[in-house]
């Protein structure tokens, strides 16, 4: 029997979870990507740190879910695996742009836009940046390992951009020679990288969060880097 595949583009309503009030009044909007087997609510819950009366986060969450065990109780999401990868990473990409087409209607008129990625979120992140339309004032790379890709576009907005590398020290996914080797051709490209490495494992923690706002500057005290 012969066989063949196609594709068929088709609506599809995402699950995007906020913690502020979209309006002028905000100064900050934090965009912020999951990791695999996490959800965008509870995902949202570890960076409450963050919050404030003129602060907005944004949690999108993946675009597929599944049960975590075969009790079929608990799930999670995913943003992407290798099967039908090219359509996969277009397919996120263009649900992350619609997101950020609509960050103007919901902050004021000299809000920053911070987007920080956590495991699995890193890479959606990094491809984000190649291919979308985001141009962010800070980028957080958060216990992941960006794809070894680049592009002038990718250049370009990490050159203006504040850009930060989070690990734990005992993180079973990072290890030592995991993170040198993210971290010589990150350093290589963009000598204004920052790299905060806090004690603990394969997780988003207060403590390093509060790092991240120091460096970044709470309601816009901190200058953009040009």
């Amino acid at each position: 029997m012969e066989t063949h595949l196609m594709h068929i583009e088709t609506r599809r309503t995402a699950r995007v979870a906020l913690a502020g009030h979209p309006g002028p009044h905000i100064r900050d909007v934090w965009i912020l990507l999951h990791g695999y087997r996490q959800l965008a609510a509870s995902f949202l819950a570890k960076c409450a740190p963050l919050a404030g009366a003129d602060q907005l986060l944004v949690a999108p969450e993946g675009l597929s879910r599944f049960y975590l065990d075969e009790t079929y109780g608990r799930v999670g999401a995913s943003w992407m695996t290798r099967e039908d990868r090219e359509v996969e990473i277009a397919d996120q990409v263009a649900y992350l742009d619609e997101i950020w087409t609509r960050i103007p209607g919901w902050s004021g008129p000299e809000a920053r836009v911070h987007v920080l990625g956590f495991s699995q979120g890193v890479a959606t992140l990094w491809r984000w940046l190649l291919h979308g339309q985001v141009e962010p004032d800070s980028v957080i790379l958060w216990a992941g390992r960006p794809p070894q890709e680049h592009s002038e576009a990718l250049q370009r907005r990490l050159q203006q951009a504040r850009l930060l590398l989070v690990y734990g020290d005992q993180d079973p996914f990072v290890s030592s020679e995991v993170a040198q080797q993210v971290l010589e051709p990150l350093q290589a490209a963009f000598p204004h990288l920052q790299v905060h490495r806090f004690r603990g494992q394969h997780v988003v923690r207060p403590a390093p969060l509060a790092w991240v706002q120091a460096q970044l500057g709470r309601h816009g005290t901190a200058d953009k880097m040009g």
